[in-house]
Protein backbone atom coordinates (compact mmCIF):
# COMPACT_ATOMS: atom_id res chain seq x y z
CA UNK A 1 0.00 0.00 0.00
CA UNK A 2 1.25 3.41 -0.85
CA UNK A 3 -0.18 7.11 -0.20
CA UNK A 4 -0.07 9.89 -3.13
CA UNK A 5 -0.75 13.17 -2.88
CA UNK A 6 -2.84 14.88 -5.52
CA UNK A 7 -3.13 18.53 -6.44
CA UNK A 8 -6.68 19.15 -7.66
CA UNK A 9 -7.55 22.50 -7.74
CA UNK A 10 -9.85 23.47 -9.92
CA UNK A 11 -10.95 19.71 -11.04
CA UNK A 12 -11.74 18.74 -7.37
CA UNK A 13 -15.42 19.04 -7.01
CA UNK A 14 -15.67 17.09 -10.50
CA UNK A 15 -13.86 14.63 -9.71
CA UNK A 16 -14.93 13.91 -6.38
CA UNK A 17 -18.25 14.43 -7.38
CA UNK A 18 -17.29 11.25 -10.01
CA UNK A 19 -15.81 9.11 -8.08
CA UNK A 20 -12.33 9.32 -10.04
CA UNK A 21 -9.01 11.08 -10.31
CA UNK A 22 -8.13 11.94 -14.10
CA UNK A 23 -5.43 13.51 -15.68
CA UNK A 24 -4.33 13.77 -19.54
CA UNK A 25 -1.28 11.72 -20.41
CA UNK A 26 0.78 14.61 -21.76
CA UNK A 27 1.20 18.41 -20.95
CA UNK A 28 -0.04 21.38 -23.62
CA UNK A 29 3.27 20.82 -24.97
CA UNK A 30 2.55 17.44 -25.90
CA UNK A 31 5.68 16.56 -23.73
CA UNK A 32 5.50 13.76 -20.56
CA UNK A 33 4.42 15.34 -16.94
CA UNK A 34 6.44 13.84 -13.94
CA UNK A 35 2.28 14.65 -11.91
CA UNK A 36 0.88 12.86 -14.94
CA UNK A 37 3.64 9.92 -15.30
CA UNK A 38 3.05 9.12 -11.41
CA UNK A 39 -0.74 8.63 -11.74
CA UNK A 40 0.36 5.39 -13.47
CA UNK A 41 1.91 3.98 -10.85
CA UNK A 42 -1.70 3.92 -8.38
CA UNK A 43 -2.66 0.64 -7.93
CA UNK A 44 -5.59 -0.81 -6.48
CA UNK A 45 -5.64 -0.24 -2.45
CA UNK A 46 -3.41 2.89 -1.93
CA UNK A 47 -4.81 5.75 -0.88
CA UNK A 48 -4.83 8.96 -2.29
CA UNK A 49 -5.12 12.20 -0.30
CA UNK A 50 -6.85 15.14 -1.90
CA UNK A 51 -5.43 18.77 -2.35
CA UNK A 52 -7.82 21.60 -3.08
CA UNK A 53 -7.13 25.05 -2.92
CA UNK A 54 -4.35 24.42 -0.01
CA UNK A 55 -6.49 22.22 1.88
CA UNK A 56 -6.86 19.00 2.19
CA UNK A 57 -10.47 17.98 1.19
CA UNK A 58 -10.84 14.11 1.54
CA UNK A 59 -8.58 11.10 1.56
CA UNK A 60 -9.84 7.99 -1.00
CA UNK A 61 -8.77 4.27 -1.57
CA UNK A 62 -8.19 3.59 -4.99
CA UNK A 63 -10.69 0.92 -6.30
CA UNK A 64 -8.76 -0.10 -9.27
CA UNK A 65 -5.03 0.29 -10.80
CA UNK A 66 -4.37 3.61 -13.46
CA UNK A 67 -5.57 2.96 -16.48
CA UNK A 68 -5.78 4.96 -19.51
CA UNK A 69 -9.05 6.52 -19.88
CA UNK A 70 -10.71 9.88 -22.10
CA UNK A 71 -11.07 13.26 -20.33
CA UNK A 72 -14.46 12.89 -18.31
CA UNK A 73 -17.22 15.13 -20.00
CA UNK A 74 -17.88 16.97 -16.72
CA UNK A 75 -13.97 18.22 -16.66
CA UNK A 76 -14.53 19.36 -20.48
CA UNK A 77 -17.52 21.23 -19.15
CA UNK A 78 -16.74 22.68 -15.95
CA UNK A 79 -13.51 23.81 -17.38
CA UNK A 80 -13.52 24.45 -21.41
CA UNK A 81 -10.70 26.88 -21.10
CA UNK A 82 -7.99 24.39 -20.43
CA UNK A 83 -6.21 23.11 -22.95
CA UNK A 84 -6.18 19.36 -22.14
CA UNK A 85 -5.98 16.40 -24.33
CA UNK A 86 -8.51 14.24 -24.18
CA UNK A 87 -6.33 11.55 -24.09
CA UNK A 88 -5.48 10.42 -20.03
CA UNK A 89 -4.93 8.58 -17.54
CA UNK A 90 -8.01 8.12 -14.97
CA UNK A 91 -8.25 5.93 -11.33
CA UNK A 92 -11.39 5.14 -9.86
CA UNK A 93 -11.78 6.11 -6.01
CA UNK A 94 -13.88 5.87 -3.18
CA UNK A 95 -13.48 9.47 -1.33
CA UNK A 96 -14.04 10.06 2.20
CA UNK A 97 -14.67 14.11 2.48
CA UNK A 98 -13.06 15.64 5.00
CA UNK A 99 -15.61 16.91 8.09
CA UNK A 100 -13.08 19.82 8.32
CA UNK A 101 -10.31 20.42 5.59
CA UNK A 102 -7.22 20.35 6.76
CA UNK A 103 -5.13 23.59 5.78
CA UNK A 104 -1.78 22.30 4.83
CA UNK A 105 0.21 25.94 4.91
CA UNK A 106 -0.63 26.00 8.56
CA UNK A 107 2.23 23.09 8.57
CA UNK A 108 4.94 24.46 6.27
CA UNK A 109 8.00 25.16 8.43
CA UNK A 110 7.40 21.16 9.65
CA UNK A 111 7.32 20.09 5.83
CA UNK A 112 10.62 21.93 5.80
CA UNK A 113 12.29 20.73 8.43
CA UNK A 114 11.65 17.30 7.60
CA UNK A 115 12.06 17.44 4.13
CA UNK A 116 12.23 14.23 1.98
CA UNK A 117 13.33 14.43 -1.71
CA UNK A 118 10.75 11.91 -2.96
CA UNK A 119 7.61 13.46 -1.20
CA UNK A 120 5.24 15.55 -1.99
CA UNK A 121 6.78 18.37 -0.89
CA UNK A 122 9.22 20.94 -1.53
CA UNK A 123 12.49 22.00 0.48
CA UNK A 124 11.05 24.81 1.27
CA UNK A 125 8.39 23.39 2.82
CA UNK A 126 5.45 24.13 -0.15
CA UNK A 127 3.49 21.77 -2.02
CA UNK A 128 4.99 20.72 -5.45
CA UNK A 129 3.89 21.94 -8.45
CA UNK A 130 2.92 18.72 -10.23
CA UNK A 131 -0.43 16.66 -10.25
CA UNK A 132 -0.06 13.74 -8.62
CA UNK A 133 2.93 12.80 -6.11
CA UNK A 134 4.71 10.14 -3.79
CA UNK A 135 4.23 10.94 0.00
CA UNK A 136 6.89 10.07 2.07
CA UNK A 137 5.67 7.57 5.07
CA UNK A 138 6.78 10.22 7.47
CA UNK A 139 4.59 12.82 5.79
CA UNK A 140 1.92 10.58 5.38
CA UNK A 141 1.70 9.70 9.49
CA UNK A 142 2.24 13.55 10.15
CA UNK A 143 -1.27 14.64 7.85
CA UNK A 144 -3.64 11.44 8.62
CA UNK A 145 -3.08 12.35 12.39
CA UNK A 146 -3.38 16.12 12.61
CA UNK A 147 -6.37 15.34 10.17
CA UNK A 148 -7.91 12.54 12.51
CA UNK A 149 -7.89 14.92 15.42
CA UNK A 150 -9.94 17.26 13.63
CA UNK A 151 -12.77 14.93 11.91
CA UNK A 152 -16.08 13.73 13.09
CA UNK A 153 -17.14 11.41 10.69
CA UNK A 154 -17.18 7.77 11.99
CA UNK A 155 -16.25 6.13 8.17
CA UNK A 156 -14.03 8.79 7.37
CA UNK A 157 -12.12 8.22 11.04
CA UNK A 158 -11.78 4.41 10.24
CA UNK A 159 -10.40 5.23 6.87
CA UNK A 160 -7.70 7.28 8.27
CA UNK A 161 -6.93 4.96 11.15
CA UNK A 162 -6.57 2.40 8.31
CA UNK A 163 -4.21 4.23 6.83
CA UNK A 164 -2.19 4.87 9.86
CA UNK A 165 -1.84 0.98 10.30
CA UNK A 166 -1.06 0.04 6.61
CA UNK A 167 1.90 2.64 6.67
Amino acid sequence: MTVFYVFQGETYDEECSGGYVWSPQRNKFGRKNAGYTTMTQVKKGDFILHNANAKIMAISIAQVDCYEAMQPEALKTANPSIDWGNEGYRIDTNYFIFDTPLRITDYKEWFRQHYQKDSAFMINGRGKQQYMCHLAPEHAVFILEKAAAIQQEENLLKTIQSALTEI
